[in-house]
C-alpha cells in the first residue's frame, strides 16, 4: 500500500503542464474519457506531550512529526450520452485507517460505479456500486473543502458507501433530492444475500445561485450481517460567494449497541474569506457530545464526553496549482480514562502543514 501511495503521488508531481486540466473547471462537461489524479503529502506536529499520532479518532493526518502521504487518487470516467463508469484507486494514512475493517480489494478502491442518467425524465439519475458518501460536507480530499484538516464530525460520520442510489434534480434547479439503499455504516463490500439493507436520503434546496440548505440521513445498520441499529441526521447550509463562504451545521446520531442506547451530536462553523486568486483564510469552530457512550471520540484509554476545539488556516496557491496550506488547531474537552468515570479536562493541539496538487486528462 505504501507503495501505491509513493507511486500515485510520483505521477501526480512529475505529469507535464501541457496536459494538465486545473481542478477548478471540475464543474465543466466531462468529456468521453477522463483521468483524474490528486495528491497530498503533510507534516503535522503537537506540542502537548511530543505525540506521534492525532488522537486515535482521526483518520486523516494521523501521524505526526515526520512527513507523510495522507492522501492519493486515480480517478478514471468513461461517459456516453446516458451512461456513465468510474473506477477510483487510491492509498495513503487514511486509506490505511479508514478502510482498515474492508476487504483487500475493496480498500484498494475510492470508487467502482456505473450510473445511468434517464433521458425521458430529465434530472433523474440512478448510481450502483462504490461511491462516497451522501452525509456531510467534507472529503477526503483536502482541496474540496475550506480547511486543510477535518472535523470531528466528518471524522465520526461515513465517507464512502455502498449500494444502490437515486438522485433527482428539478428542472429549476431549486431541489435535488435522493435516495439510498445501502450495504450498511460506511462499507464498500456487497455481502449477498444481506441479512440486512439500511436506508439513506439525502435533499438539497437552493435559496440563491449561492445559498444551499442541506438535510441528510442514514438509518439502518453498521453492516448487512451486524444487528446493530444505528441512525444519521445531517443538516448544513452553505454560503459561496466571491470574497468568501460559511458552513453551518449540525449532526445528530444514535446507536443501540449490545442492547444500549447511545447518543450524539456535534455542531460545526466554518468561515473562509478569500482575498485574491492566491490567498484565502478560513476559521472553524467545532463542538461534540457524546454522553458516556464509549465507542466515539476514544483516543488510547481516553474517553472523550465532550470535546470542542477552534482552528485557524491560511492558503495559498501557486501559479502552477500547488496549493499550501497551514492550520494551527487548539482542542480542550472532558474525558475520562477507561474504567474510570471522573471527569478531567484534557486539552491537545495541532500545527498541520499540507502540500496537494490535482489534474486532469481529457481524451
Amino acid at each position: 500500500m505504501k507503495t501505491i501511495a509513493i507511486l500515485l503521488t510520483l505521477v501526480a508531481i512529475n505529469a507535464t503542464s501541457q496536459v494538465m486540466v486545473d481542478s477548478k473547471s471540475s464543474h465543466d462537461p466531462l468529456p468521453k474519457y477522463s483521468l483524474q489524479f490528486f495528491g497530498e503529502g503533510y507534516c503535522g506536529l503537537s506540542t502537548y506531550a511530543s505525540r506521534d499520532n492525532q488522537e486515535d479518532f482521526y483518520y486523516n493526518h494521523h501521524q505526526l512529526r515526520l512527513p507523510a502521504v495522507n492522501y492519493t487518487q486515480v480517478l478514471f470516467e468513461k461517459k456516453l450520452d446516458t451512461w456513465q463508469f468510474q473506477l477510483g484507486i487510491h492509498d495513503g494514512i487514511y486509506v490505511r485507517r479508514n478502510y482498515a475493517d474492508q476487504p483487500t480489494l475493496s480498500q484498494l478502491l475510492s470508487h467502482a460505479n456505473i450510473q445511468y442518467s434517464a433521458q425521458k425524465v430529465p434530472g433523474l439519475k440512478i448510481m450502483a456500486g462504490i461511491f462516497p458518501s451522501h452525509i456531510g460536507f467534507e472529503s477526503a480530499r483536502t482541496d474540496a473543502n475550506l480547511t486543510a484538516s477535518r472535523s470531528m464530525l466528518a471524522e465520526n460520520s461515513p465517507y464512502y458507501e455502498s449500494g444502490i442510489q437515486c438522485q433527482y434534480q428539478s428542472l429549476d434547479q431549486k431541489w435535488k433530492l435522493g435516495i439510498y439503499l445501502l450495504t450498511g455504516w460506511q462499507q464498500a463490500r456487497v455481502v449477498l444475500p444481506a441479512e440486512h439493507w439500511s436506508l439513506g436520503w439525502s435533499s438539497q434546496y437552493n435559496l440563491q445561485d449561492t445559498w444551499t440548505i442541506n438535510y441528510n440521513g442514514f438509518l439502518g445498520y453498521t453492516t448487512t450481517g451486524v444487528n446493530e441499529v444505528r441512525s444519521y441526521h445531517n443538516l448544513y447550509s452553505q454560503i459561496s460567494r466571491e470574497k468568501c463562504s460559511f458552513i453551518a451545521g449540525f449532526d445528530y446520531g444514535t446507536a443501540r449497541i449490545s442492547n444500549v442506547d447511545h447518543q450524539w451530536f456535534s455542531p460545526v462553523a466554518i468561515g473562509q474569506f478569500i482575498s485574491n486568486k492566491n490567498w484565502k483564510a478560513a476559521i472553524r469552530y467545532e463542538y461534540m457530545q457524546v454522553p458516556s457512550s464509549a465507542f466515539l471520540l476514544i483516543d488510547q484509554s481516553t474517553i472523550y464526553d465532550r470535546r470542542s476545539a477552534i482552528s485557524a488556516n491560511i492558503d495559498f496557491t501557486t501559479s502552477k496549482n500547488w496549493l499550501w496550506r497551514l492550520e494551527y488547531k487548539q482542542a480542550w474537552g472532558l474525558g475520562y480514562e477507561n474504567g474510570n468515570k471522573d471527569l478531567n479536562w484534557r486539552t491537545n493541539n495541532l500545527l498541520l502543514l499540507s502540500l496537494s496538487k490535482s489534474f486532469q486528462l481529457a481524451f
